[in-house]
């Protein structure tokens, strides 16, 4: 039988901030993963992990099905059910599904590898690591000749021989440790802070033999700094990831999980997925807050060519835009409009309330630029609504959801639906988006290189890099439109629209930037 690994993913994560807004801290990316994968690699293949379910335990019950269906799961969930009691609370209510030793791994840690000594020994034992800098937020490890005197607690004086407790202990002595737990609980049973350090202790002081192991690496994921030196330290391998706290990406060998925190996302993607096709990566499982899908060769689209771009363009003609059968024009109709009427006014009450910039005349780039609404009150509403319905459509069409590999293209991040519909969407605004990202690259904004100067919320300075590659595309995107019938002053429209739109969705400065970018672009494109 393999190791067991008591797994306590039930905590707020509050030190880390909104990340854990709409997830559990045990799902947070670190490289191209959640801290809970690496958790779950580093143990043998055959090892059982004992899974402590708490805030948004539903999510870590989700993942783990999608992501790893062969590994062996056990949940307690007392913590729902009873309110958050504490580990040791927890633990005593579901005894019967910790029998054995095992190890108790904190999910905010990460080592690589475990030392084998440490997966296979049948003695206590408690992982460390060298203190280097200030560890006054850690509890350390008083040791003698590789046993465990005592965890001591935060902020006492340690020497440079001490170690830091990094979450990762093993205990054998379960007949020791039971005793030890009931002991603690009936003593302080609304402690909610007693954890494996006070086991230890207990056990020790009760004759107990822990070794303690110097672990090769550690990273804490449980602060927001420490959290930035992991990212740092494991890197993306090329990838980019725009943050957003209620979604995620995780990018294992050969295959993509997305996360959605809201209820409805999943379950309307993995339907047009099968309407697409082809023209996006097989949908491998799913869940009501993730599904995966098959990992898709090819090199982002931020990096095309000219000819690249002209090929994806015809190769969207043939594959994507196909004339939806049987459309009903009045359905078809308003459906653009509250897309790009009702939904942008809803947008920018939505920015007003988070910037509190208001709606007034300004000076962009040294131009002088009408208010939003009054921009938006020379709009032909009723002309922008009479789009070319296309059965098939993307809806987020800009280069860095493009996949270029050889002649073939894959595209990723489809939206769930166009509006209020799931099969009929707008080939204007897929144009509009991929005009978009010609635009505005998410891979520069990742480097913040892009300013935003606002003086007195009159007069405002923009600027952003950008590649010439994609320059030269956006000159061959409005000239194939061109050939194609396509109405350019549409497009310029509906970018102007989608800037204003997604500037409510982003971090500062990125939300001003995005919004006076649509406002000096919807004044260029109306006047």
């Amino acid at each position: 039988m393999g190791v067991r690994v008591l797994l306590p993913t039930s905590g707020l994560g509050s030190r880390i901030g909104d990340l854990t807004e709409h997830t559990n801290k045990a799902l947070v990316r670190v490289g191209t993963k959640p801290t809970l994968s690496y958790i779950i690699e580093s143990y043998p293949a055959d090892a059982e992990f004992i899974v402590m379910l708490g805030h948004k335990g539903k999510l870590v019950h989700e993942f783990l099905h999608l992501a790893y269906p062969d590994r062996k799961f056990t949940y307690m969930d007392v913590e729902i059910r009873e309110g958050n009691k504490g580990l040791l609370p927890a633990l005593k209510l579901e005894e019967n599904k910790l029998i054995g030793p095992f190890i108790f791994h904190a999910c905010d840690t990460i080592t690589q590898p475990l030392p084998r000594e440490f997966i296979e020994s049948e003695t206590n034992m408690a992982l460390g690591y060298p203190i280097s800098g200030d560890a006054s937020q850690y509890r350390l490890i008083r040791h003698s000749n590789g046993e465990v005197e005592r965890i001591m607690d935060k902020g006492e004086m340690h020497s440079p021989q001490d170690l830091i407790h990094i979450g990762v202990a093993k205990f054998v002595d379960m007949a020791l440790f039971w005793e030890c737990l009931y002991e603690i609980v009936a003593a302080e049973p609304d402690n909610k802070s007693n954890s494996d350090t006070h086991m230890i202790n207990a056990m020790i002081a009760k004759g107990a033999t822990f070794k303690t192991l110097p672990a090769a690496t550690w990273y804490d994921t449980g602060n927001v700094t420490r959290l930035e030196e992991a990212r740092a330290a494991f890197g993306t391998d090329g990838a980019k990831f725009l943050e957003k706290v209620d979604q995620a990406v995780y990018l294992f060998e050969d295959r993509v999980i997305k996360f959605f925190a809201a209820d409805d996302e999943v379950y309307p993607r993995v339907q047009r997925a099968q309407m697409l096709g082809d023209a996006v990566p097989k949908i491998l499982g799913s869940t009501q807050h993730f599904f995966v899908y098959e990992k898709a060769k090819g090199t982002i689209g931020t990096g095309m060519n000219t000819v690249q771009m002209l090929a994806f363009l015809d190769w969207c003609e043939d594959t994507l835009w196909h004339v939806a059968p049987s459309v009903n024009w009045l359905r078809f109709t308003a459906n653009c409009h509250a897309f790009y009427h009702t939904k942008t006014l809803d947008r920018l009450t939505q920015f007003r309330q988070k910037t509190g910039i208001r709606d007034s005349y300004v000076v962009i780039n040294g131009v002088e630029v009408k208010g939003v609404y009054d921009l938006l009150g020379m709009v032909d509403w009723c002309d922008l609504a009479k789009g070319i319905p296309t059965a098939t459509f993307h809806g987020d069409l800009h280069p860095s959801n493009i996949l270029i590999d050889g002649g073939s293209f894959k595209l990723l991040d489809w939206r769930n639906g166009f509006g209020a519909e799931l099969e009929v969407g707008d080939v204007y605004y897929d144009l509009a988006k991929i005009n978009h990202g010609l635009i505005v690259s998410h891979d520069l904004v990742d480097q913040n290189l892009f300013t935003v100067d606002v003086e007195g919320h009159v007069r405002i300075d923009l600027d952003i890099l950008r590649k010439q590659k994609l320059i030269e595309c956006q000159q061959a995107f409005f000239a194939w439109c061109v050939d194609h019938g396509y109405s350019t002053e549409r497009i310029d429209i509906l970018t102007a629209l989608i800037f204003l739109n997604i500037a409510a969705l982003h971090h500062r400065p990125y939300d001003k930037f995005l919004y006076y970018l649509g406002q000096k672009m919807l004044s260029e494109a109306v006047r």
